[in-house]
């Protein structure tokens, strides 16, 4: 029997909770979720295997097929040529021939496809009239001839006689011909029906860049089946063609079905940032009927940061806020008090327990340290060093975003050590950025008066300044 220990410690400061994780017994494609919610934030465990083994690189899906739904609301892949299913909660990008790209997350897994109802008229689908055969809306190109022939006991089929065109003949999938309903763009349809004939004849579905084609030989009736996305509401074709001198082919069951869920084989659904509404994130005009993709999985989806400082983050509500503008997941470990050598110091412990991979790193640090003597600047940016080193080994892609911190009677120290941001982030070009300056808008033109409930803490007007200059940043 497979046992797992899962220990979970909660420990609750005056300024918050905090939370420590030890998981045992996982292994790796296992997918394994805790979510924990104390006050207003949410902490989402991810599969710590999943996150070494796939956040900090791609897996790529060379000559990847698949059948994409792009339909906001029920968007998926179904019939994948890859097992999708231990990809869940990563990022997933099909680049198609164009090349055009389509982005989302991997989400549920499929348990079987599910289908809307057939949208042929009654008998437009069996060519089966009232005591004789139908043929519907199909037209023929030229003189070929088409008629509803009885393959016995009255069971019609339409049958396609070559005469003097090669296209054959065709019907449109639209409700003004034989649907009922004409097609949602985006979705994704399976249409099935059996074909004989004698010759070799294409049964084609077409229109833009949808053209799919099957190949006909077979003297006796067999099933065929399209998958497609529809990329028109009522000028989709389906022809029989590539006919030539005494070639007939013969056409009966045809039976179209919206497909609502992916198939339970690698099939599974898309979803954007919140989890909830199925839909694509992004689509630049990919080709969701192209025959072969390249694809790339890995990289969490969701952009999550972790806010780092003192007393102007811990359990600060702009973090919260930042978090619903963005639509980004936060971790606010702020800790009152803390001066950039206390983090240099613990630093490795908060990052130490399992915990969402971080897009966004933003620290805050530097007011605390402004006392009698101040730290040399060695000291202080050899300290601030070992922070920022400690989140790139955790994250190596995340961004990290440096606060020049200010409050009143301390312009002279703010913009020193808004000096030794500036070199700090020279030194770690592409690892660090400048964040918000607060000597510019915390200062403002009343020294903080404004912005600040006591010259160092965000008043309501600073809060909501904060997360205007932060969603500057980073958008």
């Amino acid at each position: 029997m497979r046992k797992f220990i899962f220990l979970l410690i909660l420990l609750f400061p005056l300024n918050g909770w905090a939370y420590q994780y030890f998981h045992r017994g996982i292994e790796p494609e296992t997918v394994n979720y805790c979510t924990i919610v104390g006050g207003q934030n949410q902490f989402t465990l991810n599969e710590i295997n999943k996150s070494i083994k796939y956040n900090n690189g791609t897996v790529t899906l060379a000559g990847f097929t698949g059948n994409l739904s792009t339909v906001n609301g029920t968007a998926f892949i179904t019939n994948p040529s890859v097992d999708l299913r231990k990809y869940q909660g990563f990022k997933i990008t099909l680049t198609d021939s164009q090349p055009k790209t389509i982005v989302g997350k991997i989400m549920a897994a499929g348990t079987g496809e599910t289908y809307g109802g057939d949208l042929f008229d009654a008998t437009k689908g069996t060519f089966e009239g009232s005591g004789a055969g139908t043929t519907g809306s199909w037209i023929v190109y030229g003189n070929n001839t088409i008629e509803a022939e009885d393959q016995g006991g009255g069971d019609y089929a339409l049958k396609i006689t070559y005469v003097d065109n090669a296209s054959g003949a065709y019907v449109l999938l639209a409700d003004a011909a034989d649907l009922s309903a004409d097609l949602t763009v985006g979705a994704l349809y399976k249409l099935t029906m059996k074909a004989k004939v004698t010759g070799n004849v294409w049964l084609n579905l077409a229109y833009g860049n949808l053209n799919s084609t099957i190949t006909l030989t077979n003297t006796s009736f067999a099933t065929q089946t399209f998958y497609f996305t529809a990329n028109s509401t009522n000028s989709i074709r389906l022809r029989l063609a590539y006919f030539s001198t005494g070639e007939v082919c013969w056409i009966d069951n045809l039976a179209l079905k919206k497909v609502l869920t992916p198939s339970a084989n690698g099939g599974v659904t898309i979803v954007t940032n919140s989890d909830t509404v199925q839909s694509w994130y992004s689509n630049s005009g990919v080709n969701a009927n192209s025959t072969s993709y390249t694809g790339t999985v890995g990289g969490f989806f969701l952009t999550s940061f972790m806010a780092i400082g003192d007393s102007k983050t811990a359990g600060d509500v702009w973090v919260g806020n930042l978090a619903s503008a963005l639509n980004y997941y936060s971790a606010d470990v702020g800790v009152a008090g803390t001066t950039v050598a206390n983090w240099a110091s613990s630093i490795g412990g908060v990052l130490l327990p399992p915990q969402t991979v971080q897009s966004v790193v933003l620290i805050n640090l530097g007011v605390n340290d402004w006392s009698d003597p101040l730290p040399t600047e060695e000291t202080w940016k050899a300290n601030y060093q070992t922070i920022i080193d400690a989140v790139h080994a955790k994250w190596p892609l995340a961004k990290i975003y440096l606060t020049k911190p200010w409050k009143r009677d301390h312009d002279d120290d703010a913009l020193t050590f808004a000096g030794y941001i500036d070199e700090l982030i020279a030194s770690n070009s592409g690892v660090c950025f400048v964040g918000d300056n607060e000597y510019t808008w915390l200062r403002g033109a009343d020294d903080g008066t404004t912005m600040t409930i006591d010259g160092t803490h965000y008043s309501a007007a600073g809060e909501i300044e904060k997360v205007n200059q932060m969603k500057a940043v980073l958008q």
